[in-house]
């Protein structure tokens, strides 16, 4: 396979959601397949760290479909980039590098996996490596936003929150730090932090990484409740997908949009990378771009062959060099041009949806756009380009806004989910401020299919 260096993989989008525990947090297997079915069409690529293929059961779900499923042409048309810990081999050599060492949650099928995804890998086919010394990279971040830190809100529930996780911030941690062989060097694994919880709460030799079995058994804890529990692991795990993604040289994203302890730490590591208050320049407002886009149900059920075939091809590339080069250039003309090109690309994609039998996700007649008028202005100064997907009775409308700031830029993106949640939250609304200024265009869509 093809080594591509971190500086080749900036525009493309670490995959949160292929990782397996954010599954209590996002309960909705559907908002899987409509996330990464709508990423594939309009991201350059997504990086998704070697485990998560053999731990996710939705990951190794969309791969058993076969020869049509989405993961697989993807994974062939050098969409998907693998990040793997060994610098050598592909997925079978990984799987048993990653066994070799002691991990938690591996399924059962992951031997036929890896032999699935090695027969669909071409042999020039992309793949990133684990740089040295990222367990220590996630240490240091544990260290300093979960242990050595206040909260990122002032707001009395955040508060609340903060100290009912002390227990769990403080001397779990350091329980799970000292149990590391060499933590200067190697660094902390998350594997040995859900261990030391699952033996706090006696589950004996219980698969430690069943999420919802830690949360239940955390309801009889005199040390910590099971609300405490589920904010302190997304916690955990959003530090572990950001220290990944920044790594790796990709863009990072929260997914989670509700429940315990959701945009809490993003509003923490957007503050580490640089507030918008920090960041010279002046203030750019294009108008939006509205155009029609086959629901989330209507892509996931067309040939993925076929739809990927266009994201790939002529139209679908002009549609992806006009967006990099407008992120990298912006100005009116480079926004007009891409306006243009996303409209040609908008219905290839709807003609290629419809030619394959669906027709019901295509608008019909004139096209409205109802709801909120969702854009940089409604996030109270969250620097970032977001998409906005809206209803129009049985079909999605996408609205596109841009803010841009003339400096260079460093990293984490919000998901439109998390932002839109904060800034209804009338006490996180100063997290929601957090966001750190980018460049270009972000294409994020509601949980809900």
């Amino acid at each position: 396979m093809r080594e591509l260096p971190p500086e080749a993989l900036q525009h493309h989008l670490y995959f949160a959601p292929a990782d397996a525990q954010l599954d209590v947090h996002i309960p909705d297997a559907g908002a899987f397949s409509a996330d990464l079915v709508n990423r594939l069409m309009l991201e350059p690529g997504l990086v998704i760290p070697d485990v998560f293929f053999f731990i996710s059961e939705r990951v190794q779900s969309e791969i058993a479909k076969g020869s049509g499923s989405w993961l697989n042409q993807a994974v062939k048309r050098g969409l998907v980039v693998p990040a793997f810990r060994t610098h050598e081999g592909g997925f079978e050599e990984v799987l048993a590098a990653i066994r070799t060492s002691w991990q938690v949650g591996l399924r059962k099928e992951s031997p036929g996996t890896a032999r699935i995804l090695q027969g669909w890998s071409e042999q020039d086919g992309p793949r990133t490596t684990w740089p040295g010394r990222i367990g220590a990279g996630f240490d240091t971040l544990v260290v300093k936003h979960l242990m050595d830190a206040e909260p990122s809100s002032d707001s009395p529930r955040a508060r609340r929150l903060w100290q009912d996780t002390e227990f769990l911030r403080t001397e779990l941690l350091t329980s799970a730090r000292n149990r590391e062989a060499d933590l200067a060097e190697d660094g902390l694994r998350r594997s040995t932090i859900l261990k030391v919880i699952a033996e706090r709460l006696e589950l004996g030799g219980r698969d430690p990484s069943d999420t919802r079995l830690l949360l239940r058994a955390a309801r009889g804890s005199r040390e910590f409740g099971s609300a405490a529990l589920r904010a302190f692991l997304l916690w955990v795990n959003e530090i572990y997908h950001f220290n990944q993604a920044t790594r790796f040289g990709a863009r990072c994203s929260f997914p989670v949009a509700g429940g315990s302890g959701a945009g809490m730490m993003p509003a923490r590591l957007w503050d580490a990378a640089g507030s918008p208050a920090d960041v010279p320049g002046s203030e750019a407002v294009f108008e939006p771009i509205v155009v029609r886009w086959p629901r989330s149900p209507v892509l996931a059920g067309a040939s993925a062959d076929r739809l990927l075939g266009v994201r790939t091809g002529d139209v679908g590339e002009q549609f992806m060099r006009d967006n990099l080069e407008f992120s990298a250039r912006p100005s009116e003309a480079a926004w007009y041009a891409l306006s243009v090109s996303f409209a040609d690309y908008a219905r290839a994609v709807c003609d290629a949806a419809g030619s394959a039998g669906v027709t019901t996700g295509l608008a019909k007649g004139a096209l409205t756009v109802k709801g909120l008028k969702i854009g940089v202005a409604a996030l109270t100064g969250a620097a970032a380009m977001t998409s906005s997907v809206f209803s129009v009775h049985d079909a999605w409308a996408i609205r596109l806004s841009a803010l841009v700031v003339a400096a260079s830029l460093y990293a984490p993106v919000t998901d439109f989910a998390l932002a839109l949640a904060e800034f209804r939250s009338r006490e996180d609304r100063l997290a929601a401020s957090h966001a750190p200024p980018l460049r270009g265009l972000q294409f994020d869509f509601p949980a809900v299919p």
